[in-house]
């Protein structure tokens, strides 16, 4: 019987069916080696295929490569695609069991561990534990202990270890122990006896972990926190195992800490540059180096906005400066100031700020207060309105940044409008047209927004058709762990609310709260604890950027009803020294040495010097020119610098990096706050930990109380202090000018000399001189000659010699401390 022909209809129905079983053949595993064996198996047999059939058989065995390769790249995109999400799902599990690790932590803060105590039978410990503190020199009260026993099984044999004390005290106890506890090793009785903090047994194992590092030169525990110093002096604090990176160390094995099942090595480095691009690959999203990224406190800009209801008041207590010295930017919004107005806080330069005008009194208002370090960085841009002051941040982050601190009036207030939004769109508009920023708006906008979306998700296949681009890359925020889904606390909505998505929309910027750091899928309030109106807006570029975002807890006495905004931007690396052939930690310092004087002399290049006089002895005066000036100045030092390199005399001297990133310490000394105002301050502060811990209506009851209290006392010593202020000078005034304009410039602002000569420019300097040496007599005033023949008595007294007497009497009439 002749083999039945196959059509080739047939055929390209067997290749059809083959591939429409494709994407459900990937979710069970590779599909490539059975869609091929199918393939062949189906072109096998062509006997019973006509000519014209056999040749499109050939053709389909022509693409059976194109198949393998297209199916092996679906593979490889699902399988990337599946580590992605293991990825994420590695890395929550591995912060959530950091987060219960360091709640753990928190509740043993008040626990001590004492080791080496013998053991009896009837042993009252109490009484063994005050005899200690005796040694110490530590007073202990019976209120002070709260339990005191011993931990594990007991030993059998004389030579068995006592058990371990476990003392649970309270907080001044255990810091006066820890503070006087080097006293035992003078002790003989007590020499043996050691006083641990008690930690958790992942940061039992990391504080183990880290002795044994070669790098390390001494580790010690403080508060639950493992604290270590380098062998080039650089101090790092180690919370986790993920910490280990900013250390040194290379590949953390997670299994030494308990947590084996979660084993992760940062194959960039810890200094490499994330690589972050706009496409759609599954490869743009690394989340495990992102996050690790992320840990590294050296290589980020902090940024703070709040709105601090009037900023001078504010600054009278110390809790606002000491706040401002962690972050390098500060937008300050509702500041209330005029142009008379001149606030300074330590190591920040102000921009120029934005009052409200035409006010009955002092509303509104905006400030930025930026690091010194990064001024020079910051370039300020023109407001069309009081309403937002824009600035853009050059070659620090990795992205350059136009940024808006933004303050609108709330919908009830006289002030407020809602062509608010279109000046603010108007402004966008002029600034990114003319640089390819991308954008962070800051501030209270007193929208509520609730939980309806700030951007328009198009379709694909509709986007394609259209040939629409540039839309919001919905996928490019998922694969960095960030939810296109916004939560929020509060539901409402209102009209500012809704211009504010609107304006969202129109430029294709998103709302980071509810989205980003610690706010992730929480939407916390802002706003007198019932409502969201202080935003941090980004452009979807800079989600992949932002180390950390979060709500800070209010606090009385930095804003009267507003919660600040924490957010964290990674930053290109800090060079610390710029010296070629050298170690970035390390610097060259020139230092003179005597003895090696007349090898300096020898070591002088004769012929150059010589060489550079002539020259200069030739140089035509009329034709100099700044670059000619500037190439001989560094021809000198390069014969200096040369010749201080054969005598010995410029000194390698290491820098620690982290020394010379360092912040400088805020020390907030206020005249005014004296004792009264500190024991308040302390009694607020015990009250908000208290609060915090329990949030009962009591504990917040007592914190509102603690903080009228402290601001009153606050407000009352201050106005003390300026009435007496006041007084004393017009005192000095009169009887000691000399203190009274020390006095008076103390107090004053320290920069204000700066200030002034900062706004006095040098070709101002030099046409006022100009004039001076350029000035011509004056015509208008005829002078006459004497008339020597009219001279006087009384002319010839007035030009009589001075006697020493008259000296005398004229030094008496003088005021103290007074030239003549």
């Amino acid at each position: 019987m002749p083999p039945k022909k196959k059509s080739f209809n047939e055929v390209c129905n067997n290749f059809t069916e083959a591939c429409s079983d494709l994407s459900d053949k990937m979710e069970a595993g590779d599909p490539t080696t059975d869609l091929l064996n199918l393939l062949r198996a189906t072109t096998e047999g062509n006997q019973g295929l006509n000519e014209s059939d056999i040749t499109a058989v050939k053709v389909i065995k022509l693409l059976l490569p194109a198949v393998s390769v297209i199916s092996s790249r679906m593979v490889n995109m699902t399988s990337e695609a599946q580590n992605v999400k293991i990825d994420k799902l590695t890395a929550s599990v591995r912060l959530n069991r950091y987060a219960i690790d360091d709640q753990n932590q928190y509740s043993r803060r008040e626990n001590i561990r004492i080791f080496g105590i013998p053991e009896n039978e009837g042993e009252n410990l109490i009484d063994i534990i005050k005899d200690l503190c005796k040694a110490m020199k530590v007073t202990v009260k019976d209120s002070d202990i709260v339990i005191c026993h011993r931990i594990g099984s007991k030993g059998q044999g004389p030579s068995s270890k006592p058990r371990i004390i476990m003392l649970r005290s309270s907080r001044d106890l255990k810091v006066n122990m820890f503070t006087n506890k080097k006293l035992l090793k003078d002790n003989p009785v007590y020499k043996s006896i050691f006083i641990n903090e008690d930690l958790t047994s992942m940061r039992f194992k990391l504080f183990q972990f880290v002795k044994k590092i070669e790098t390390v030169k001494s580790v010690f525990t403080r508060d639950g926190k493992i604290h270590c110093l380098t062998k080039n002096n650089s101090k790092f604090v180690i919370e986790s195992p993920d910490d280990l990176f900013k250390i040194g160390v290379d590949h953390v094995d997670y299994s030494l800490f308990g947590m084996g099942d979660l084993d992760y090595v940062c194959d960039e480095g810890r200094d490499g540059i994330p690589c972050i691009n706009d496409g759609n690959s599954v490869e743009n999203a690394s989340v495990s180096f992102y996050n690790n990224v992320k840990s590294d406190i050296n290589s980020v800009i902090k940024i703070l906005s709040l709105n601090v209801c009037g900023i001078k008041s504010k600054l009278k207590a110390p809790d606002l400066e000491e706040l401002c010295a962690n972050y390098d930017v500060l937008c300050f919004c509702e500041s209330k100031l005029d142009q008379y107005d001149d606030i300074e806080i330590e190591n920040f330069k102000a921009l120029p700020p934005l009052n409200r005008s035409n006010a009955k009194c002092k509303s509104g208002g905006i400030i930025v207060f930026v690091r010194e370090n990064i001024y020079e960085n910051v370039k300020v841009l023109h407001s069309s309105c009081e309403n937002v002051l824009w600035f853009a941040v050059n070659d620090v982050l990795y992205k350059n940044v136009l940024f808006g601190s933004v303050y609108i009036p709330p919908e009830n207030s006289n002030y407020s409008k809602i062509d608010i939004f279109d000046v603010i769109e108007a402004d966008l508009i002029r600034h990114t047209a003319e640089k390819d920023y991308n954008v962070c708006l800051l501030g209270d906008f007193n929208a509520r927004t609730g939980i309806k979306s700030d951007f328009t998700l198009l379709d694909g296949y509709v986007c394609n058709s259209v040939q629409l681009e540039d839309i919001v890359d919905v996928v490019n925020l998922e694969n960095f762990d960030v939810k296109t889904s916004r939560y929020n606390f509060d539901k409402n909505v209102n009209n500012y609310g809704n211009r504010l998505l609107q304006l969202c929309k129109n430029f294709e910027i998103l709302i980071a709260n509810g989205r980003l750091g610690t706010d992730k899928e929480k939407g916390a309030l802002t706003c007198k604890n019932c409502s969201t109106v202080d935003y941090c807006i980004l452009s979807p570029n800079l989600f992949s950027f932002v180390s950390d975002f979060h709500i800070l807890p209010f606090d009385h006495m930095i804003s009267d009803v507003h919660n600040a905004l924490h957010i964290e931007l990674l930053c290109n690396p800090i060079v610390t020294c710029d010296i070629e052939n050298f170690d970035k930690n390390n610097i060259v310092k020139p230092k003179w040495d005597n003895n090696n004087c007349q090898l300096f002399n020898d070591a002088l290049n004769a012929d150059n010097i010589n060489d550079l006089y002539e020259r200069l002895d030739s140089l035509d005066v009329t034709s100099v020119t700044k670059d000619m000036i500037n190439d001989f100045v560094v021809e000198c030092n390069d014969i200096i610098i040369h010749a201080a390199t054969d005598s010995n005399m410029l000194k390698e001297i290491n820098v620690s990096e982290k020394k010379c990133r360092k912040k400088p310490k805020c020390k907030v000394n206020k005249p005014w706050f004296k004792a009264d105002c500190k024991r308040k301050r302390s009694d607020y502060h015990k009250a908000k930990c208290y609060n915090w811990r329990v949030k009962t209506v009591d504990s917040m009851n007592n914190l509102v109380r603690c903080s009228k209290n402290y601001k009153k006392v606050l407000n009352c010593q201050y106005n003390e202090y300026r009435r007496n202020f006041v007084k004393k000078l017009r005192n000095l005034s009169l009887n000691d000018p000399k203190s009274y304009w020390t006095l008076l410039n103390r107090s004053g602002n320290c920069n204000g000399k700066n200030k002034v000569l900062e706004k006095v420019s040098n070709e101002c300097f030099f046409e006022h001189f100009k004039k001076l040496s350029n000035a011509q007599e004056d015509n208008d005033c005829d002078f006459v000659d004497v008339d020597r023949n009219t001279v006087t008595n009384l002319n010839i007294n007035v030009n009589a010699v001075i006697t020493e007497k008259e000296v005398e009497n004229a030094i008496k009439n003088l005021k103290n401390n007074k030239s003549c």
